[in-house]
């Protein structure tokens, strides 16, 4: 799991020892740095944090969240006709294939589904963090 700027940010809160904290990203060094989680393409200006959100809520480190996918209800059994018929004309299949080969996605955006992290995430995750606060000490 790719964090941002490699653990940038994540290791600037591990290493201050702090969580659980919202602020304003404008006039901080945290709101200088490059917005790296979306390329908008070669035509577009570097965007810095700030440029992009107002402010930034860390409520602990991403080793210890929950994953959670999913939204019970999201789409009512009402809509699910409408949701076949618009992947058969995304993809360009008929509407039985849509229907068969979708079921299973409209069953899991259904149903909250939660996970903690595989041992294999939290290494990365841990690796990522311990090279920013190992290299600039």
């Amino acid at each position: 799991m790719p964090l941002s700027h490699n653990g940038l940010l994540d290791a600037a809160f591990v290493a201050t020892q702090t969580d659980n904290i919202g602020f304003d990203l404008k006039g901080t060094p945290l709101g200088k740095v490059a917005f790296d989680l979306y390329q908008f393409g070669p035509g577009y200006v570097q965007a810095n944090y700030s440029d992009i959100f107002d402010g930034m809520i860390y409520y602990k480190n991403v080793a210890d969240m929950e994953m959670a996918t999913g939204i019970p209800g999201i789409f009512p059994p009402e809509l699910a006709d409408e949701y076949y018929r618009r992947k058969a004309l995304l993809n360009n299949i008929s509407l039985d294939s849509a229907r068969k080969k979708y079921a299973e996605a409209l069953r899991e955006v259904n149903q909250l589904l939660r996970r903690r992290h595989e041992p294999t995430e939290l290494q990365a995750i841990g690796n990522q963090i311990s090279n920013w606060l190992e290299t600039h000490r």
